[in-house]
């Protein structure tokens, strides 16, 4: 599968979850305690993309994610996102989990016109393997 069908599949996913088209995720009841290091790395990262650095948020990328979204693609991709559920607001929580040799924090967070879940999936070197951004 070429990289502009990836891309087009994740913009396309993003766009599913947030006019609600998916039933929303389940809220964790409860949190499966993740890595410091990887609790403080999801952190960041949602900072790095409020600040709008995108080349520090991609940096923290494994190498795959990387080729399929640079950071001008997380640009756009962060840029589209806030037409449509406005700028971001504030971190409201942070609830983690673990699959398999995955560690996958949910941060969910406020922007002006929805709380979104923004899903980041870590790999078992401590990189970022994984994003979504879902409605809560």
């Amino acid at each position: 599968m070429s990289k502009k069908i990836l891309y087009m599949l994740l913009v396309l996913s993003i766009a599913l979850a947030l006019v609600g088209c998916q039933k929303p995720p389940a809220v964790l009841e409860e949190s499966t305690p993740i890595s410091q290091e990887n609790m403080d790395n999801a952190n960041l990262f949602v900072d790095l993309l409020a600040g709008e650095d995108f080349e520090a948020a991609a940096e923290l990328f494994d190498d795959e994610l990387l080729k399929l979204m640079p950071a001008d693609k997380l640009e756009k991709t962060w840029e589209d996102l806030n037409k449509q559920v406005g700028a971001f607001e504030e971190k409201l929580e942070v609830k983690t989990e673990v699959q398999s040799e995955y560690e996958i924090a949910h941060v969910i967070s406020q922007f002006q016109k929805a709380k979104l879940n923004i899903k980041i999936v870590f790999n078992n070197e401590g990189k970022i393997s994984g994003l979504w951004f879902q409605a809560v």
